[in-house]
């Protein structure tokens, strides 16, 4: 304690300091089995939860209003059930939340507010802005399906360093079940796709979308692809089951940088399409 305006003494007897040194001794006591008591409990509390994901494969940790516990696997040891804690992963893309629609795992209202759903689903304050940008080839008058290939490329240049978090890529001719790898590769000297993935995500069971009709492809990579400003990627899709075709929109007359590849077989031996056709895309990057 500072004191103001001058010295202030205290003078104390031998018994007056010997009932004040107990009282001191005995708070410190207190103090330390309070700091125990709720570390024990807390340890109790954290050794139940995991106690209990490995018994069920539940999630340690309740998922938020767009979010949903996949449970882990069990198996037995020793003749005891073991199991791999779940994972949180996000709800489908438009799923129904409170005040809006799910997307990315978040709770997002119809004027684009964030509604960012706390574990237990309740909503909480939007996180910080972003500052991003949107490497885009949209759709135009000149638009064609590119049909038939089980791997396909478009390469764009980074305009900004950052984060890419995610690649939207319209599709058609898609047969039911299909699943689709979505990658962000990078590019050898001569601008050809090469083997090395910085980001992916795999969309499986997709619906069916005739030929002519248009759904989107939504990739969401976690972790995201650090990209640097003025260096080349490519956006590769690639079919899981070669059975199971997808088509993609394109544009001709080289309406966009970049350049459109196809990888008939996924065996990586990309060729380009013709000089002036592009995939309509479009990838976002932040800061």
């Amino acid at each position: 304690m500072n004191v103001l305006g001058g010295t202030q003494r205290m003078v104390m007897d031998g018994a007056h300091f010997d009932q004040l040194t107990k009282r001191l001794s005995r708070r410190r006591i207190m103090q330390g089995l309070g700091t125990a008591l709720v570390g024990g409990t807390l340890a109790a509390l954290g050794q139940s939860g995991n106690a209990t994901a490995a018994k069920s494969g539940r999630c340690k940790s309740t998922p938020g209003a767009c979010e949903t516990c996949k449970k882990g696997k069990c198996n037995k040891k020793n003749g005891k059930k073991q199991c791999k804690a779940g994972k949180i992963t996000a709800k489908a893309e438009g799923t129904v939340c409170s005040g809006g629609a799910c997307q990315s795992g978040r709770c997002v209202a119809p004027d684009g507010t964030v509604l960012t759903p706390d574990r237990g689903g309740g909503t909480g304050p939007p996180p910080p802005a972003s500052q991003g940008v949107t490497v885009t080839c949209p759709h135009g008058a000149n638009d064609i399906r590119s049909l038939g290939n089980d791997r396909v490329a478009q390469t764009f240049t980074a305009p900004v360093s950052g984060q890419l978090t995610s690649a939207e890529i319209p599709t058609t001719g898609v047969s039911a079940g299909a699943g689709i790898r979505v990658e962000i590769r990078t590019l050898d000297g001569a601008g050809v796709p090469t083997p090395t993935a910085l980001a992916s995500d795999q969309i499986d069971n997709l619906p069916s979308t005739p030929l002519g009709e248009e759904r989107t492809l939504r990739a969401r990579f976690a972790p995201a692809a650090s990209v640097q400003e003025g260096t080349g990627y490519a956006l590769v899709l690639t079919v899981v089951d070669p059975k199971r075709g997808f088509g993609v929109f394109s544009r001709v007359e080289d309406p966009c940088p970049g350049q459109a590849f196809f990888d008939s077989f996924a065996d990586g031996r990309f060729e380009p399409f013709d000089v002036a056709d592009d995939f309509v895309f479009s990838v976002a990057i932040v800061d």
